[in-house]
């Protein structure tokens, strides 16, 4: 069996090895690059498959002669050379199964780089796809009326054998799946890519107003200053909550320029979008200076209790908030407090500047974020009221002079 190492320190510092026994009974070594741990331990696994394969004299896996065309051409040359791969071994696998390709698209370095999150929904979707098509299932056997009958199953009512799901989640399982075989095709394990046919935008979703009076219900509802500012972060800071709000350091805080630093873990992997600077809005200031004047001494965190809690913890402090209040819930609590407070911000800045503020753009902004408020048709038909424009000397003397319309 395959095994593997890392060496700790010099020149080689984070570097892996793995060490395997060829047909002769011979100890060898192959040397990695400077990947993820797990990424090598799925190297490793391959490696023990095609040392088995070799040993006992019969084909080794479809997942093992997968990863090995996709290996790099130093690593294929030397497992060929030590009996562990030869040229027709290297060839692509006659029919990847779906099991297979899911197993090898979390052997690519690109997966050890996604959010915990992130991993999570996306072996939700692969499972989705498993136990509809089967891990047996060839890949290249996917029709394109295939995917069609996967997508409407998704949103078929569970009383009728489906999983009710609305359509931005049907989406996102579609691009997921979409992701899945466009990297078989780049690995040249299949020619075309059936799920192309689905849809796979993102959807704006069912956000929806949350109204200044129900907002401030909410946050008297709240029991101490900590759970108000995590509340107030989200609905009037506009911040992704929890991810970007419960991380919030006391050296982010700028006093003399009335601003803040969040960091985004959303967006840290795109460059020039690790974080950004928001504005102290006029109901976070009191809250700011409540909360830093009840800190410790050597304090880090603004929000101590829920930096390091579990994540669904602000979720349900909010939840619990809103039912304390008397306030009807609403459906995406955060991430409608988050469109509310961008569609505020919408009407009175520059969309630029309200987008830089936010941590997105003007495009994601209207498609996802902004909606039209009651309060947009009372201020439209206000303001129609008091900019009718006034009649002029000269209109009015060519209105006397104008003989009226017999109609």
């Amino acid at each position: 069996m395959a095994s593997l190492s890392t060496y700790k320190g010099g020149k080689k510092k984070g570097r892996h090895r793995i060490l395997f026994t060829d047909p002769t009974g011979k100890r060898q070594t192959i040397y990695l690059d400077r990947i993820p741990k797990r990424t090598a331990e799925g190297v490793q696994r391959a490696i023990t498959e095609l040392e088995r394969a070799a040993r006992y004299g019969h084909s080794a896996a479809d997942f093992a002669l997968a990863w090995l065309t996709t290996a790099g051409d130093d690593v294929r040359d030397r497992l060929t050379k030590f009996g562990l791969a030869s040229a027709r071994t290297v060839e692509a696998p006659e029919a990847v199964t779906l099991g297979t390709l899911v197993d090898l698209y979390q052997l690519r370095p690109e997966w050890q780089q996604l959010k915990p999150k992130t991993i999570k929904n996306k072996l939700r979707h692969f499972k989705l796809a498993l136990a509809f098509y089967g891990a047996d299932k060839p890949v290249e056997s996917i029709t394109k009326a295939d995917a069609k009958a996967f997508y409407a199953m998704l949103q078929l009512p569970e009383a009728k054998g489906g999983h009710d799901f609305a359509a931005a989640t049907a989406n996102q399982t579609a691009s997921t799946l979409f992701a899945l075989v466009s990297f078989a095709i780049d690995a040249e394990l299949v020619d075309r890519n059936v799920f192309k046919v689905l849809p796979r935008k993102a959807r704006k979703g069912n956000n929806v107003n949350v109204c200044e009076a129900a907002s401030l219900a909410v946050l008297d509802s709240l029991q101490n200053t900590e759970d108000k500012l995590l509340f107030a972060l989200g609905r009037w800071g506009g911040l992704r909550m929890p991810s970007e709000g419960t991380q919030l350091r006391w050296q982010d805080v700028d006093w003399e320029r009335e601003r803040f630093y969040t960091r985004s873990p959303k967006t840290e992997r795109h460059e020039g979008r690790e974080g950004r600077w928001v504005p102290i809005y006029a109901p976070l200031a009191p809250l700011f200076r409540e909360m830093f004047e009840k800190a410790a001494d050597g304090a880090v965190y603004v929000l101590p209790n829920y930096c390091h809690a579990i994540y669904s913890k602000p979720t349900q402090t909010l939840k619990q908030a809103v039912k304390r209040a008397g306030v009807e819930p609403w459906p995406r609590l955060w991430h409608s407090c988050r469109a509310t407070r961008q569609t505020e911000l919408a009407a009175d800045f520059p969309a630029h500047v309200v987008a830089s503020w936010q941590g997105n753009t003007v495009a994601v902004a209207d498609a996802h974020y902004l909606m039209v408020r009651e309060l947009d048709f009372a201020n439209a038909t206000r303001k129609a009221t008091q900019h009718t424009p006034a009649t002029t000397d000269n209109e009015q003397q060519e209105s006397k002079a104008t003989p009226a319309n017999p109609r």
